[in-house]
């Protein structure tokens, strides 16, 4: 376990914060008020959890998914034509990689 911590201790950059948690019963885990403090997450939110190889990493998603997404890539206006030509590019997408 301390080789792990060790790992992850490199990987991390400054203001990173590495902890141990213990798994219940039921499989569920308690985030420490410290880590809390550093990643503002509250009760109910959704969190990624992502699996890269044997461990485990948890990513929050954002309250409002929708707001984020707006300030990452701007104000999208869908129309008829660019939905049906978005469409035609996922078919074939889709159609490639069935035939591959």
């Amino acid at each position: 376990m301390v080789e792990n911590q060790n790992k992850w201790n490199k990987v991390f950059k400054s203001g990173s914060k590495l902890t141990i948690v213990e798994v219940d019963k039921n499989y569920r885990i308690v985030i420490s008020k410290e880590i809390r403090k550093i990643i503002p997450i509250k009760p109910g939110q959704k969190i990624y959890l992502l699996t890269v190889g044997g461990e485990i990493i948890l990513i929050p998603l954002p309250e409002d998914v929708n707001k984020e997404l707006d300030k990452l890539i701007g104000d999208i206006h869908w129309n008829r034509k660019v939905r049906e030509e978005a469409e035609k590019y996922l078919l074939s997408t889709v159609s490639e990689n069935i035939h591959e």
